[in-house]
């Protein structure tokens, strides 16, 4: 997987007022919690919108007081009106013990039912899966190919290699709906 780095400190001040002080320095108030005690910690805004705003899933670096610590975003909480980030919580990883984790899905091929005048609508976008951090891929690859019109690719027909899927099987990832035109034509 791809890795970010944020940069942060360990917080001293808890509650409402110290967050909202932290908030006005242009910091994140967060969490890094699993294996070990849970770190109270402020992060930079910019790096960590980089890590939020974006259709990947990343492996944080969590730069702490200059020491780097391996980690994945668990939650994040928003403002219900501006849509600023409020806080960030943190799951630390090692390398021995699985994670589950959402992995943006990429749909590979050009399906028979678009050559036939089909169209491909995506139903998910991304899926839940199960695996040791460092084996988890960037993404997992489909191949809508063998897709004909009004068929449907199921999660339980995906095979990524090394890691187990947690999302229901009988989950539809994409579709190839029949437009009226070739419908009324056959």
């Amino acid at each position: 997987m791809k890795t970010i780095e944020v940069t942060g400190t360990k917080r001293v001040g808890l509650g409402k007022s110290a967050n909202k002080k932290i908030r006005r320095e242009n910091l994140v108030p967060g969490t890094l919690y699993g294996h070990g005690q849970p770190e109270n910690i402020s992060l930079d805004l910019l790096s960590v919108n980089k890590a939020i705003h974006t259709p990947e899933t990343y492996i944080v670096s969590l730069n702490i007081d200059g020491t780097s610590v391996p980690a994945i975003i668990r939650e994040t909480q928003f403002h219900p009106v501006t849509d600023n980030v409020l806080h960030v919580d943190f799951f630390r990883l090692t390398d021995t013990n699985a994670i589950e984790i959402d992995l943006p899905i990429k749909l590979v091929g050009t399906s028979k039912g678009v050559l036939a005048g089909g169209k491909l609508v995506p139903l998910m976008r991304r899926i839940k899966v199960k695996g040791i951090p460092k084996d988890l891929p960037d993404m997992i690859e489909v191949d809508i190919t063998n897709l004909d019109l009004g068929k449907t690719i199921r999660v339980n027909e995906v095979d990524p290699k090394g890691i187990e899927i947690t999302s229901p099987g009988a989950a539809g990832i994409a579709i190839i709906e029949i437009p009226r035109s070739v419908r009324t034509a056959s």
